[in-house]
């Protein structure tokens, strides 16, 4: 990984600043509070992102809503620029969405989406990476000033913990603290399945004991079989009997039916016979009293025909009835077109009085119309006034904003020696003129707060009369649209009148026809046409009584004549009747004699009957017997199949348990033994490689035969000085800085050897790494740089005398809190 360049902007004490790196060794100068960590941290930002040891208020200049990041960097020829920002809401600062550009293909992205591609670009384990801050970046490549010394003086389990995680050994300790939890659970299991096949044994002898039983049963199953063989047997061959005798029987009933309808018979010929002989007494009878009725008939002879004289009265009463017809209808249609005229009057007075409210509905529509007219222009005054009102409370909102900050940044002052701007030392004359500087920011923004709040309220006071106003203009033009329509409406009354006028002159035209018609209907003379009807009609009764008379002696003749038939009719029917009585006779006797040979089958069929009921109650017995075995059967087949079932699932969880046991012994034994050996191997070849690492850049640092360092199993660095262990507090500063410088290299060194993957090896980033070096031991970091090979490097410090050991310097200064970058 190359670094090609760094834009910061309102970042810290830096407003819009590009910083370009070249390939080697690259120094950036400048006084304590210049503003050259913020680069370095800038960078890290722009690869990682915003974590707990790298805030965004710690970022974000003072007095600034808004800031970024942009790095451009080479890795294995790929050109990758990544932005990333700052937004400041209200009392936080939080990252916004950013952008990351591969060999000039861009790619929008969340902080998150941001981060995960870097990590992937850089080859770091993901695992590396926390929130507060990325393991491999801050030992490999840039480790602060604060840092440096810090892991030295650090808790040593913390310490040690820390390198298991940046050496991912520390996964053989999360492998055997989860193997012991899985142990555990399995020791949970194993009890829980232990108590489940507890019961096994008991439960394979109750599956023999319901077995024999099973087989006790369906012994005694076979044992009812042939009964029930027999049983049926015995059924079938009554039901046989019972079928031959239910035939005889059906004979029997049809015979004796033939005679009972025989005898019906034979009554109801008798019955007519004697009913033929009474009616031929009451025939005789009447034929003569027929003689004598024709014999005494006298007949009056009409000459008028009785089809014209029939004619002649359809035809007068059809003329009077058609005349009187129409009369009825023309009365009826003169009092409903009355009854429509009236109708007609009532309404139109109506509508001719609704429509006199015409014009004074049209003035008062007119008016509201010119109100109204001043609606849109009080639209635009409230929208004006409206956004007036937003514009202040935007100003308003940023004064509070501003003076907030002031008193924090006057609060903070008070209570810490930091500048909170570049997080620099601060002095009394420093602290002052912040403080008289935020003091007179406060004045001021009240003093603006206080004019903008009146203006708002002026401007509050005006909005609500014009909507007053408003509201008042709304309600008229609601009545105003009720109007319209009224309005219209009436015009419509105008037009409905007119039409209603026309259709009432129509009816009175056409009541004037009706009343002529009915006029000339009453100048004829009904009386007479029905005068006339009423002679053709006894005219014609007397023709009829004519008529009536010779179609009787005609009728009576006839009636005679069909009497005297019927005689001899009756006296052939009594003829037949009687012949058929003898034959009627001749068949009972032959039903007699096949009706005596079924004599006793009833008797037989009953007898045969109980014993077939009886044999079917022994054959039901059985049956119901043999259900309850096969019922019984079936239970204890189901508890059988219930008990294998439990006993299979016993056995499969016994076999499991069998297994869990033999997992728990390998895990117990001879897994968690494997990964302290694994992890002892690992440790014992970072120990050896990173003790010989850091001894040799230690040496090369002091050059003292007098001290000597050396790691112990802890990591923990030993120092030696005349032949005695002595501590880290006792040390010079600059032989402190030589320990955490050596411990820092060598600590890059085999990372970068030992995980595989990583593209950071060929850069570094040493921020003040001489701090209370001698001139002797500035010398002696010369040959340190020499001897990294590194392709590029960067080093923070304000130390002169390294100038002459880079070969690219930028010199950073600081005018009036703003920070910038000029290169040599």
């Amino acid at each position: 990984m190359i670094i090609k360049y760094v834009k910061l902007e309102n970042i810290r004490s830096y407003t819009k600043q590009v910083v370009e790196f070249p390939e080697g060794s690259v120094l950036l100068s400048g006084d304590i509070g210049s503003g050259k960590s913020t680069i370095l941290l800038a960078m890290e930002f722009a690869l990682f992102g915003i974590m707990r040891s790298l805030s965004g208020n710690s970022l974000l200049r003072n007095g600034k809503t808004k800031g970024s990041v942009e790095l451009k960097f080479n890795i294995e020829n790929k050109e990758i620029i990544i932005k990333r920002t700052l937004k400041r809401q209200r009392s936080d600062v939080r990252q916004d969405s950013g952008f990351i550009i591969i060999n000039n293909k861009k790619t929008e992205g969340t902080a998150v989406e941001l981060k995960s591609k870097i990590l992937d670009l850089l080859g770091y384990p993901k695992e590396l990476v926390t929130k507060t801050k990325s393991l491999i970046y801050r030992y490999t490549v840039y480790t602060p000033q604060e840092e440096m010394k810090q892991i030295l003086l650090d808790d040593k389990d913390y310490r040690l913990d820390t390198l298991r995680r940046v050496f991912q050994i520390d996964k053989y300790k999360r492998i055997r603290e989860n193997t012991q939890i899985v142990i555990r659970e399995i020791r949970e299991k194993t009890k829980e399945f232990s108590g489940m096949i507890f019961d096994l044994e008991e439960k394979k002898k109750q599956k023999k004991e319901r077995e024999n039983e099973l087989k006790n049963v369906m012994t005694k199953v076979d044992e009812l079989k042939p009964k029930i063989k027999e049983a049926e047997s015995v059924v079938k061959e009554k039901k046989e009997s019972r079928n031959q005798l239910e035939k005889g029987i059906k004979e029997l009933n049809d015979l004796m039916k033939k005679e009972e309808i025989a005898n019906t018979r034979l009554k109801e010929k008798v019955m007519l016979i004697h009913n033929y002989k009474e009616n031929t007494e009451v025939l005789d009878k009447s034929i003569k009293e027929l003689n004598a009725k024709i014999e005494n008939f006298k007949i009056e002879i009409i000459k008028e025909n009785e089809s014209e004289v029939e004619k002649s009265i359809i035809k007068k009463e059809n003329e009077y009835n058609y005349l009187m017809q129409k009369k009825v209808e023309l009365t009826e249609k003169n009092n409903s077109l009355q009854k429509r005229k009236k109708e007609f009057q009532e309404e139109i007075s109506i509508k001719s009085e609704e429509s006199e409210n015409l014009i004074l509905k049209k003035n008062m529509f007119n008016q509201l119309q010119q109100e109204l007219n001043e609606k849109e222009n009080i639209k635009k005054k409230i929208n004006n006034i409206e956004d007036e009102i937003k514009k202040i409370s935007l100003i308003i909102n940023e004064d509070y904003v501003n003076k907030e900050k002031s008193e924090k940044i006057k609060k903070d002052i008070l209570k810490s020696d930091k500048c909170p701007l570049c997080s620099q030392e601060l002095t009394a004359e420093h602290k002052k003129y912040i403080n008289d500087l935020e003091a007179k920011k406060i004045e001021e923004s009240i003093e603006t707060l206080k004019k903008e709040n009146e203006r708002k309220n002026e401007f509050n006071d005006n909005l609500k009369n014009l909507n007053i106003k408003l509201e008042s203009l709304l309600e008229k033009e609601k009545t105003a649209d009720v109007l319209k329509v009224e309005i219209k409406g009436f015009e419509q009354l105008g037009k409905e009148i007119i039409e209603k006028q026309k259709l009432f002159n129509k009816l009175c035209l056409d009541e004037e026809g009706i009343k002529k018609e009915i006029d000339s209907i009453n100048t004829k003379n009904l009386d007479e046409i029905k005068n006339k009807i009423f002679e053709s009609k006894d005219l014609l009764k007397k023709i009829h009584k004519s008529n009536n008379m010779l179609n009787e002696k005609q009728n009576l003749m006839n009636l005679r004549d069909e009497k005297n038939k019927n005689m001899g009719e009756i006296l052939k029917n009594i003829t037949l009747l009687k012949k058929d009585v003898g034959e009627i006779n001749n068949l009972k006797i032959e039903l007699d004699d096949k009706i005596k040979r079924f004599k006793g089958i009833e008797q037989k069929y009953k007898k045969l009957k109980q014993e077939l009921e009886k044999a079917i109650s022994d054959e039901t017995l059985l049956a119901i017997k043999k259900a309850g075995l096969d019922k019984e059967a079936e239970g204890i087949n189901k508890t059988i199949k219930g008990l294998e079932k439990e006993i299979n699932e016993k056995l499969r969880i016994k076999k499991k348990l069998n297994y869990l046991k033999q997992m728990r012994n390998w895990l117990d034994n001879y897994f968690i033994k494997l990964m302290s050996v694994m992890e002892r191997q690992i440790m014992s070849r970072v120990y050896h490689e990173f003790n010989e690492l850091f001894k040799d850049w230690f040496s090369i640092l002091m050059e003292e035969e007098n001290i000597s360092v050396r790691l112990d199993d802890e990591f923990t660095p030993i120092i030696e000085q005349n032949d005695y262990e002595t501590s880290i507090e006792y040390l010079s500063g600059g032989e402190r800085t030589s320990l955490a410088l050596a411990y820092r290299l060598a600590l890059n060194k085999v990372i970068n050897n030992i995980i595989g993957g990583i593209k950071t090896k060929d850069l570094i980033i040493l921020d003040e790494p001489t701090d209370g070096f001698s001139t002797d031991q500035l010398d002696k970091v010369k040959a340190v740089f020499d001897q990294l090979n590194i392709k590029q490097s960067i080093i923070v410090s304000h130390e002169n005398k390294i100038e002459s050991f880079v070969s690219n310097i930028m010199r950073i200064s600081k005018d009036e809190h703003i920070s910038s970058v000029v290169s040599i």
